[in-house]
């Protein structure tokens, strides 16, 4: 991965971290800021969709009257983005999986009846 992309996502990921892991509320502004940087970056750096997907969050953004978002509503919001980002950590976990289950359908496991 190139090393803009990377450098990104890993920003993506430091404002994630401090409103999931704080609990922290997110303002309208601060979340309109977040995905306007996103949609921009992510088009000058390759990642299209990442962008494409952060200016239409943008635009639900703004028709939105509220001001102030709780964890949960920007998890909700986010979500996409969320898996965008974190995508190659699920996929590593995914091939974990697949390989422990490959190892226990080779074993047999026996019930102990007391």
């Amino acid at each position: 991965m190139e090393k803009y992309q990377l450098a990104l996502l890993t920003n993506i990921r430091k404002q994630l971290q401090q409103w999931f892991e704080e609990d922290n509320d997110g303002e309208k502004s601060e979340i309109l800021r977040f995905l306007h940087s996103l949609a921009g970056t992510s088009a000058t750096i390759g990642l299209n969709y990442l962008g494409e997907v952060a200016r239409h969050l943008m635009e639900k953004v703004e028709a939105e009257s509220k001001q102030m978002w709780n964890t949960q509503e920007i998890k909700t919001l986010l979500i996409d983005i969320i898996t965008i980002c974190y995508q190659d950590e699920i996929a590593e976990i995914t091939e974990f999986e697949q390989e422990f289950t490959q190892k226990e359908e080779g074993e047999t496991f026996k019930e102990h009846s007391h």
